[in-house]
C-alpha cells in the first residue's frame, strides 16, 4: 500500500518504517492483475513498510482490501510480529 493509499484508508498519517518479510515473494492478485499480493515462497523475501494500527485501523484495511483478501499474521526479519494481508484462494 502506498502512503497516499493508505492515508486514505486509514484517514490519518501514520509513521512507518522498513522491514523485510522472508519466505514470501510479492506477486499479481489472479483475479485483479494490477493489484500485487505476497505468497509463501522459500527463499524468496518481501521488502516492506510497518506501522502501528489501532482496531478502528484494522477495521477500515480489512474493509480496504475486500474478501479478495485475507489477514495473516507474520513474524519479520527484524523478530517483530505483524500482519499482512495475502489474496484469498
Amino acid at each position: 500500500m502506498n502512503d497516499g493509499t493508505r492515508r486514505i484508508v486509514l484517514q490519518k498519517d501514520v509513521k512507518t518504517g522498513n522491514d523485510i518479510l522472508n519466505n514470501y515473494k510479492r506477486t499479481l492478485h489472479s483475479k485483479f492483475l494490477v493489484y500485487p499480493t505476497i505468497e509463501e515462497s522459500d527463499g524468496d523475501f518481501v521488502v516492506g513498510k510497518t506501522f502501528m494500527v489501532s482496531d478502528e485501523d484494522l477495521e477500515r484495511l480489512d474493509r480496504y482490501e475486500t474478501d479478495h483478501y485475507k489477514r495473516i499474521n507474520v513474524k519479520l526479519e527484524s523478530g517483530k510480529e505483524a500482519i499482512s494481508y495475502m489474496e484469498s484462494k
